[in-house]
């Protein structure tokens, strides 16, 4: 104790004896403190201790105050607690210690207010429990197991408790340890746990790492060492394994193979085997594979004879290496070999041409002979619906090459028509595999007035011969689905398809392609694409069941029935298309990737890259532009760059991309090319200015003319002899839309600038005498307003506040986006179409023709004339009243003639005059062919009566000039071999006998009952003569022949042959 707690005390103590004082002089209670230190028992002060104090006499406890936290502790209590003679008992814990003393109470003590007593505590028996032994064993996969001792070292018996493993410091696991007495241990085996070749580990071993056991000692729980791990190991294994599409004997063949090291240490030289049902085929040495690394290796495997084979590669076939696993090396397919042979299949059907009903279509067929031998002479058949379209003969085709044959194709119906190509038609080479030789697909067939790509077609005439609509009211219109701003439909089969996505230059995702039905507007399906990137506007395009988009960097092939991805082709620049998409052609797409500077051409069919266009041209900077859609025509694709400052246009060959000639202009040909009449037009922008159009010549790219438009990526439209395009970018410059002509590049008309009727990302669009285009608005390359013009004037027909870009015209409808929305505008119109159509054949051999005339447009159709046509040959008007929408009009004209043994195209045409304005005037007319009676002749087969007449044999059969004999009043009567039906033609054969001439009447009868005089003759010749009565009879199955005399005045004639025919 200091003097600091010495006075304190004394103090304390003072201010007790003098209350003790006076409270015995008052009679009251004294004050009576019990205090001191408490110290551990290695003689350090214990902090905070738990004092309980206990009067065993009269059984009160109470507990004593730490002071200040300190080891002091103190209990005031008084003298009516505390008696001389009182036993206390003083309970002290702490420091995981304890100690329990007794203190009788003296006189003294109670006289002096208590009594200081310090404590030392006294250890207690307490387990301690630490890792005596530890050992790892290493295991041959180059894992190990941890083997260790925990003991209890204490003075008390430990609970049961936890053993840790740690290793470089983490904990791996834990092992539960049962209750241990005194001395006793406990030993286990625990892992295997990871030991990384060709490293060093640390393993941490602890008793009681949950700290569940107070234990006597607390830090001597663990026990680590450092593990010295394996060194690493290769292990090589084959990780793939290919064979060409077929195998043949007798010939040799490349077998690819990749081994691979997929374990952590590097592995030196080895050898690889190819091995075929268990025998060494081929060997390829290897220097060595780095850990992780890889080797791809060729073998060549000639078997001599056709079957089954398992095939084997084994790295490592010598065992040179020692791996980290020895059971790896080897993989095995099961192939088949195939006699050496030709093997003849059919790649692919291309429609090759737009595929418009009614018109001269083209059908590629490509063969090809992947077998191992050359094939001769065979033949290919194509049949579309079950009808063929004929065989052609390919001479020979060696083995590995390809041919495409070329059919013709003239659809006369809409929509899907099966197409089944068989090679080899008449098994005339011997090949590997026969049952390849058939491939089936469906081609869609659409009409011209659909808007199926880009601008209307593939040279992008921007022309439709569909009608359009004559005022601004709309069909429908779509909700906002964030139709892409500048871009322009396709129209196809009676759907329209749409981009959706993020317009302008922020970019986005989500983007999705519509389908809507044309007429109703409907969503048919819509499914997410690639995402534009740049702020492009380009546009989906339709052909042959199909819609292709390019957006970002991928191009899609997409079922257009039904939304399902046929194909997908990534940009291999990995760059993005921009404003320029897809065009197909000649079975072929044609996409860009911007700044990559590329045009990609790829099978329509599979996707497959075919060739690839890249501009090496640069400008100030420092790079080109393949920005447009191509345009296509004879064979040729047109395309479109640009460098700034500067513009490219190329003539490629279609088939290889080749260049044929290449033009350059003074400013950026950043739209796309359209091709009418061997000129190529393309517009310029200027950054800084007015922009251009020009005319070239498509043979060799020469300028024919050239005018000042407003700046534009406009795409031209041709039709009626001129060239329409606008131009102009909203707060930049004025703009217009334009009319020159064609040939010459004279200006027709343009309009105000005050107007602003145009804009530089939008491709006009013309039909019906009218040009549709739009105007800026909204958003950033987002369209606010549509006009049709006078093609002939340029003077307003209608306009509407809404929509713009780059119209199409498909079905009578104009179809346009703005503000992320699909317009449709429609006017109503009448439709007159023959329903229905049919030939009645007449007995005399005629025919009448029963039709059925229908509006099936939506507005009325004043009276009009509907003419037949006999082999092209107008042969009858018929006058139509009005019809009223849905309304008909059925009538039956005739009779018209139809000689026997003939067919005849029997036409009819509504509305032949034009005196009705249709929505479609293509459909008017229905068209068969119409067999007449088949021509039937005979000759008399036998005498069905006769008077007066001998040798009657003689009429009968062809003429032989052996005839029968009438005289006086003769009759004769003849059965013909057979029926003539509607008769025509009745000739006889007769002479005179004698030297009167002999005059005589013909008869036919369908009966023998009921006849019909046809005619009269007299014969004045002795030579037989042939005579002939025409007219239409009916059916005739006998002819009468009478001749008139008497006995006195004889007429003797002889009767030769009969013939009727019709």
């Amino acid at each position: 104790m200091n003097k600091r707690t010495m006075m304190i005390s004394g103090v304390l103590l003072a201010v007790v004896i003098c209350m003790a004082s006076v409270a015995h002089v008052v009679a009251q209670p004294s004050p009576f403190m019990i205090d001191g230190y408490v110290y551990d028992a290695a003689g350090s002060p214990c902090n905070g201790p738990d004092v309980q104090i206990t009067n065993l006499n009269t059984s009160e406890n109470w507990s004593a105050t730490a002071v200040n936290a300190s080891n002091r502790y103190q209990l005031v209590l008084s003298s009516e607690n505390v008696s001389a003679g009182n036993m206390l008992r003083i309970e002290v814990s702490g420091c995981s210690q304890s100690k329990t003393v007794e203190h009788a109470v003296t006189q003294n003590e109670i006289d002096a207010g208590g009594f200081m007593m310090n404590i030392t505590l006294e250890s207690a028996a307490m387990p301690d429990l630490v890792v005596t032994n530890k050992s790892e064993e290493l295991l041959a996969d180059g894992t190990f197991n941890v083997t260790y001792t925990v003991a209890n070292i204490g003075t008390a018996d430990a609970n049961a408790s936890t053993t840790s493993i740690r290793i470089d410091g983490t904990e791996i696991a834990n092992d539960s340890v049962p209750a241990l007495a005194i001395g006793e241990n406990y030993t286990n085996t625990v892992g295997p746990f990871e030991c990384p070749c060709g490293t060093n580990v640390t393993v941490k071993v602890c008793a009681d790492s949950d700290n569940e056991i107070v234990e006597s000692n607390e830090t001597n729980n663990c026990i680590e060492n450092v593990l010295e791990c394996p060194p690493c190991k290769p292990d090589l294994t084959v990780t793939g394994l290919t064979t060409p599409e077929s195998i043949y004997a007798n010939l040799s063949n490349t077998i690819n193979a990749t081994v691979s090291n997929i374990g952590e240490g590097d592995a030196c030289a080895f050898n690889v085997s190819l091995v075929a049902d268990g025998s060494v085929v081929d060997t390829v040495s290897v220097e060595d594979v780095e850990a992780n690394e890889s080797v791809n290796l060729s073998f060549r495997w000639t078997p001599t004879q056709a079957g089954e084979y398992e095939l084997c590669v084994i790295a490592d076939s010598n065992d040179e290496i020692v791996e980290s696993n020895e059971t790896n090396n080897e993989y095995c397919e099961n192939v088949t070999v195939l006699e050496s042979k030709p093997d003849l299949v059919i790649v692919r059907i291309a429609l090759k041409t737009t595929g418009y009903v009614n018109e001269d279509n083209v059908l590629g067929v490509l063969v090809k002979n992947i077998g191992a031998m050359d094939a001769g002479s065979f033949d290919v058949s194509l049949s579309v619906d079950g009808t063929s379209l004929g065989e052609q003969t390919v001479a020979s085709l060696t083995a590995g090459e390809s041919t495409e044959l070329e059919y013709a194709w003239t659809p006369t119906e809409l929509g899907g028509h099966v197409l089944s190509v068989t090679v080899d038609t008449n098994n005339e080479v011997e090949e590997s595999n026969e049952t390849n030789n058939d491939y089936t697909r469906t081609s869609v067939i659409i009409k011209r007035t659909d808007w199926a790509q880009f601008h209307y077609n593939e040279p992008h005439l921007g022309f439709s011969p569909s009608k359009a609509p004559n005022t601004n009211e709309t069909l429908w219109v779509s909700d906002d689905i964030s139709a892409i701003g500048s871009t322009s439909p396709a129209v196809a089969d009676g759907k329209v398809f749409v981009y959706s996505g993020p317009s302008g230059w922020g970019g986005g995702e989500n983007a999705q392609l519509y389908c809507f039905d044309v007429f109703t507007g409907d969503i048919l399906w819509n499914v997410s694409i690639s995402t534009p990137e740049w702020g492009s506007w380009s546009s989906p395009a339709y052909h042959d069941g199909k819609v292709f988009t390019a957006t970002g960097k991928e191009t899609r092939c997409i079922n257009a029935s039904t939304g399902e991805l046929i194909w997908t082709f990534v940009n291999p620049s990995g760059e993005a298309s921009c404003n320029g998409g897809p065009v197909i052609a000649d079975g072929k797409v044609v996409t860009n990737d911007w700044q990559g500077r590329h045009y990609y051409c790829l099978d329509e069919e599979t996707g497959e890259l075919l060739w690839t266009f890249t501009e090496t041209n640069t400008g100030s900077w420092g790079t080109a532009y393949a920005q447009g859609t191509p345009a296509y025509a004879d064979g040729k694709f047109y395309l479109t760059t640009w460098v700034y400052p500067g513009g490219n246009i190329y003539c490629v060959n279609a088939s290889t991309g080749e260049v044929i000639w290449h033009q350059t202009t003074p400013l950026d040909t950043c739209g796309s090319p359209t091709v009418s009449n061997g000129i190529v037009y393309v517009t310029n922008y200027n950054f800084y200015g007015d922009g251009e159009i020009y005319a070239l010549n498509a043979t060799d790219g020469s300028i024919l003319w050239h005018q000042t438009i407003q700046r534009t990526d406009s795409t031209p439209a041709v039709a009626y002899g001129n060239v329409y395009v606008t131009g102009g970018c909203r707060g930049y410059s004025d703009r217009q839309t334009y009319c020159f002509n064609a040939t010459t590049g004279d200006l027709i008309w343009e309009t105000n600038v005050s107007e602003g009727i145009g804009g530089w990302t939008c491709s006009v669009a013309v039909a019906d005498g009218k040009v549709f285009v739009g105007t800026e608005g909204g958003d950033y390359f987002d369209y606010a307003g549509t006009y049709a013009l006078d093609a002939f004037t340029g003077d307003l027909i209608w306009s509407y506040p809404e929509g713009g870009a780059s119209p199409a015209v498909a079905d009578n409808i104009v179809f346009t986006i703005g503000g992320g929305k699909v317009y449709a505008f429609y006017t109503p119109m009448p439709d007159l179409v023959i329903t229905e159509k049919t030939e009645t054949l007449l007995e005399n051999g005629s025919f009448t023709v029963n039709y059925t005339v229908t509006n099936i447009g939506d507005a009325e159709a004043g009276s009009s004339t509907t003419t037949i046509y006999i082999d092209g040959i107008s042969s009858l008007e018929d006058p139509v009243p009005a019809l009223a929408a849905g309304e008909s009009y059925t009538n039956t004209v005739g009779s018209f003639d139809c000689p026997c043994g003939t067919t005849l195209n029997v036409t009819v045409c509504a509305d032949t005059n034009d005196e009705v304005e249709e929505s479609n005037e293509t459909n008017n007319c229905m068209t068969n062919e119409f067999e007449c009676l088949p021509h039937v002749s005979s000759y008399g087969a036998s005498v069905y009566y006769r008077k007066h007449v001998i040798f009657a044999w003689g009429a009968l059969g062809e003429p032989d000039h052996i005839g029968a004999t009438l005289f006086r009043n003769a009759r004769i009567e003849i059965e013909l071999e057979q029926t003539i039906p509607a008769c025509r033609n009745v000739s006889v054969w007769v002479r005179k006998v004698g030297f009167r001439p002999a005059s005589f009447n013909v008869y036919v009868s369908p009966d023998g009952e009921s006849w019909t005089a046809i005619g009269s003759e007299t014969c004045n010749s002795r030579r037989w003569t042939r005579y002939d009565f025409n007219g239409n009879w009916g059916d005739v199955n006998y002819i009468g022949i009478t001749k008139p005399g008497t006995w006195w005045k004889p007429r003797i004639m002889a009767l030769d042959a009969v013939h009727a025919e019709n």
